[in-house]
C-alpha cells in the first residue's frame, strides 16, 4: 500500500505544471503560484510569517489533481514587491510609526 502511494505521488509530481504569475494591486506586484483545473474547487493557500508560497510546493503536487490551488506571496515576501513603508498609514492613524522607525 505504501509503495502505491509513493508511486502515485511521484507520478503526480512529475506531471504537475505550476504557473507562476504576477498581478499588480495598488502599485505592488503580487506574485502567486497557480495549478489545477479551474473547474475544480479552489483552495487559497496563505502562508505565515516569515515564509512564502514556496512552502506549499509539496502540498500543491499532492492536491493539484483534485483542486484548483492559488498560493500568493504577501507584499514584501517571496517574489512579491516590497511596499513603500513611508506611504503607510498605521493603525493608530499616524503617518509615522515611532516604534517601527517609520
Amino acid at each position: 500500500m505504501k509503495n502505491n502511494l509513493l508511486t502515485r505521488r511521484k507520478l503526480l509530481m512529475d506531471k504537475v505544471m505550476t504557473t507562476f504569475r504576477t498581478v499588480s494591486i495598488d502599485g505592488l506586484d503580487i506574485f502567486y503560484r497557480e495549478v489545477g483545473s479551474r473547474s475544480n474547487p479552489t483552495i487559497l493557500l496563505l502562508h505565515g510569517f516569515p515564509t512564502s508560497s514556496h512552502m506549499f510546493r509539496n502540498l500543491i503536487s499532492a492536491l493539484s489533481d483534485r483542486f484548483h490551488l492559488v498560493a500568493p506571496d504577501y507584499p514584501g515576501y517571496g517574489n512579491s514587491s516590497i511596499p513603500d513603508f513611508s506611504r503607510i498609514v498605521w493603525a493608530s492613524g499616524e503617518e509615522e510609526c515611532g516604534e517601527c522607525g517609520g
